[in-house]
Order: C-alpha cells, then sequence, then structure tokens
C-alpha cells in the first residue's frame, strides 16, 4: 500500500534565510514534527539520493522510518520519501 502526503507551506519570511534555517541539521526537529530521531545512513547529508533512519514519537507511539531525499531544488522545493514497514 502506498500512501502520498502532499504538504505545502507558505512562510512570511526572506526565502534565502528561510531556505537557510530548513537546511540547517540542527533545526530539523524545529520542522518536522514528532521527530525522536535522526540518523544518517548513506550519501551526503541533505542532498539527493541521501538516506536516514528516522523515528517519530506520537505519545506512546513509536515510528520508525527510511527517509530518502528525492529532489533538492530549494527554495522551490525539496521531495523527501518515507518507507516503512
Amino acid at each position: 500500500m502506498s500512501l502520498q502526503i502532499k504538504v505545502e507551506v507558505r512562510i512570511d519570511r526572506p526565502v534565502d534565510i528561510t531556505a537557510q534555517l530548513f537546511t540547517t541539521p540542527g533545526n530539523t526537529a524545529k520542522w518536522l514534527t514528532g521527530l525522536h530521531s535522526f540518523e544518517p545512513i548513506s550519501g551526503e547529508l541533505g542532498q539527493q539520493g541521501s538516506q536516514a533512519n528516522v523515528v517519530f514519537m506520537n505519545g506512546i507511539t513509536k515510528l520508525k522510518m527510511i527517509e530518502t531525499i528525492q529532489a533538492v531544488d530549494l527554495p522551490e522545493r525539496f521531495v523527501l520519501k518515507y518507507e516503512s514497514d
């Protein structure tokens, strides 16, 4: 089964500053709600094709996934794919 979710957010700040903050690794938990842990496993961090093990927590529910960056075209788009059992 495949589920596709598209999220679009409008931010009232300069594009260059927003893109810089978005790509700073220490800021990931600020925009990725419920992120519990993030562990790079392959590729160059933040670049297309890179992968990471991610764990999200929602109360007592833990969801483990593999995140793959599919496209990086900032500031216009940043496409992630999450896979889980």
